[in-house]
């Protein structure tokens, strides 16, 4: 009796240890697909520089330069169409907090790993902790990709037509109230 209880659970474990194999092999590749061919011999920060530069002034100013010259592997979806004199001077220099700016425009922006655009919804997390996602009809978030699948050394680029916005959390958005209110007293606020 016990030969055949031992039987059947070491044959219940190979089927299951079978099912899982099998059913992982494919969304393991669609969630770590990378583009097939380098179409930009570059990093992505030169990618940057030659298709959104007004975009590239903005990392720069606020020092996230170095970090997409680096080995790390990046996604970046860069807007075309954004106000620029809100992060960046004339003269190319920083005009905000920066580390507002970096978590809450740049890393809105940034994915970690490559990420190509295949036409099917994906869904990830972005530099700043914040989910992201390219869908299907051609957007990431509520913007347009107007160009996809850049290939670079480093990572991949996708030119979007407008800012992504940044989704502010409920303490996020308290904070943020607080910061622009103006009234006199409103350091006796809880």
């Amino acid at each position: 009796m016990n030969k055949i209880k031992n039987t059947f659970r070491a044959g219940v474990a190979v089927a299951a240890g079978l099912v899982a194999m099998y059913s992982c092999t494919d969304t393991w590749d669609e969630h770590y697909e990378t583009p097939v061919s380098l179409n930009y011999n570059g990093t992505t920060l030169q990618a940057l520089e030659e298709k959104t530069p007004d975009f590239a002034k903005v990392v720069k100013a606020y020092g996230y330069d170095r970090e997409l010259s680096s080995d790390n592997i990046y996604t970046i979806w860069a807007p075309q169409d954004f106000d620029i004199s809100q992060y960046v001077d004339e003269n190319g220099n920083a005009i905000e907090d920066s580390a507002e700016v970096v978590k809450q425009f740049i890393k809105n922006h940034i994915a970690r790993y490559a990420r190509s655009y295949n036409g099917k919804d994906q869904a990830f997390n972005l530099m700043n902790e914040k989910r992201g996602g390219m869908s299907a009809d051609g957007k990431f978030g509520s913007s347009d990709i107007v160009e996809n699948n850049i290939a670079c050394k480093n990572g991949v680029l996708h030119i979007i037509a407008t800012q992504n916005p940044y989704s502010y959390n409920l303490f996020e958005l308290i904070a943020k109230q607080f910061k622009d209110d103006t009234d006199e007293g409103k350091d006796t606020l809880s």
